[in-house]
């Protein structure tokens, strides 16, 4: 009998909520096939949403929240706030100062056990050591963004002369990697010796040493 009861006042509940809801101009909408707690959601126009929730939640719509998809991510984490910029750029925050982007709108591309498309984002700048080193021929210099920065990374002479200019413009956050020949910015293979590789961004500069052996 508690239970019959329990069952008849919940639908009296919902009923009446309902009733609420439309009469101020919502409508309920059960984003399934999540049954964890969402925690965020970011509109980018009338139809296309994201949202986030508890235990790695992310859901997506395309008409405007009329049926919802669950992205797979591969991440079992709390995720508290989503972020996107256009359709295919996003931002997703979480746990333990989780930081995830996609750039392809967070979908998944192929079958189920493909990888995610969901990265984690560095929290620091770095700039690596170039590799290999000493080198002959050319050489691989990573560097690592927490957040889009406008970015100068140049090659010097031991005198501070400026061999050449790799990259001069914005990035993304995440790791890019640069190629270097040996060669100036008129094309001309340099002599050996040692060179400096110096990155500047808005918040951040850092220079490292490289050896090249003819």
């Amino acid at each position: 009998m508690t239970s019959l009861l329990r069952t008849f006042f919940s639908g009296i509940i919902l009923v009446m909520m309902g009733s609420v809801m439309a009469q101020s101009g919502w409508v309920w909408q059960n984003p399934t096939p999540s049954a964890e707690m969402l925690e965020s959601i970011d509109f980018i126009n009338a139809n296309t949403s994201w949202a986030v929730g508890r235990v790695g939640t992310i859901l997506h719509t395309t008409d405007g929240g009329a049926t919802w998809i669950s992205l797979m991510n591969g991440i079992t984490i709390n995720l508290y706030t989503v972020d996107f910029i256009d359709a295919s750029t996003g931002w997703v925050v979480g746990n333990g100062g989780t930081i995830l982007q996609t750039t392809i709108g967070g979908t998944v591309v192929g079958i189920e056990d493909e990888p995610p498309v969901w990265q984690d984002l560095p929290n620091t700048f770095e700039l690596g050591q170039n590799y290999p080193n000493p080198f002959n021929g050319s050489t691989l210099i990573t560097l690592t963004l927490p957040v889009s920065e406008t970015v100068t990374l140049q090659i010097y002479n031991i005198l501070g002369e400026r061999m050449c200019t790799l990259h001069n413009g914005v990035l993304a956050a995440g790791e890019h990697r640069f190629s270097w020949d040996g060669r100036d910015e008129v094309g001309q293979a340099v002599n050996s010796g040692i060179f400096i590789y110096q990155v500047k961004a808005d918040n951040f500069a850092r220079a490292k040493k490289m050896i090249l052996l003819k």
